[in-house]
């Protein structure tokens, strides 16, 4: 009785676990757990989805828009910087910039901002931003790179994903698109596509291959969908901006919450 007494205390003693406000960003980590860029509540949640534990990994960043892992760190991007946590540390690695809300890093380490307000993508190698591609695109969102090292950009505006190419041209490798708001590269090579299509419609997620073709993973059954990350074993992941906010795609394309544990 006297145990059970004390495991009562010990559990109406611990904290509320965090609550998502409006994700942004979900990234997949090697070891599978997830990290979501909570966009206005200024935190960086990591989901356990095994064991539905969530924690705070970075709080106090202002507005959060992306999430990204690199060889040397994981990085995050705000209002108008991006940060990246290493070593139990942060800094700031790029800054003045305009609403970053897309992110990647190259194999070598360099990091590719999409600036949608500043309609342009630039990379930073050393501190150095260099832009890459700004003509013809609109409100560049999530970026990604595909399997083979080339950069892809969400040029939400046009319903386009783009591949950038020698002294910054665009080539659309994928039109027709309502509002593309997020690029996730896979570990099977594919880049998944998250369309948010419309603030009154459900989004969806497609799938593109190498090869150019496309397939879809799921159309019409999330709403105001904001971003997809594919773990390892090719778990799919997507977020929302309204509730249940996060979970995992079953086999209709249908999001599968993964709610906190009691």
């Amino acid at each position: 009785m006297l145990a059970l007494a004390v495991a009562a205390l010990a559990l109406a003693a611990s904290p509320a676990q965090p609550k998502l406000t409006d994700p942004f960003h979900v990234t997949a980590e090697p070891r599978g757990t997830l990290l979501v860029a909570d966009g206005s509540s200024g935190r960086v949640l990591r989901i356990d989805p095994r064991t539905r534990r969530r924690t705070v990994f970075a709080r106090g960043l202002g507005h959060v828009y992306d999430v990204e892992l690199g060889p040397d760190g994981i990085y995050v991007s705000t209002a108008t910087k991006v940060i990246r946590f290493a070593g139990g540390r942060r800094r700031t690695v790029a800054s003045g910039l305009h609403d970053p809300i897309g992110i990647a890093v190259a194999r070598d380490g360099s990091l590719y901002v999409a600036e949608a307000t500043a309609n342009r993508v630039v990379r930073f190698d050393g501190g150095t931003p260099t832009v890459v591609a700004s003509d013809g695109l609109d409100q560049p969102l999530g970026i990604a790179f595909d399997a083979s090292g080339a950069l892809l950009v969400a040029d939400s505006r046009h319903g386009r994903v783009v591949r950038v190419g020698d002294g910054g041209a665009v080539e659309p490798v994928l039109e027709g698109l309502g509002l593309p708001v997020g690029l996730s590269a896979a570990p099977d090579g594919t880049v998944l596509v998250a369309d948010h299509v419309s603030h009154t419609s459900k989004g969806r997620i497609v799938r593109l291959h190498a090869d150019g073709t496309t397939d879809v993973v799921s159309a019409g059954k999330i709403r105001a969908l904001s971003g997809v990350a594919v773990a390892r074993g090719g778990v799919v992941y997507a977020c929302s901006f309204v509730a249940p906010f996060v979970g995992r795609l079953d086999a209709k394309g249908r999001l599968v919450p993964i709610e906190p544990a009691k």
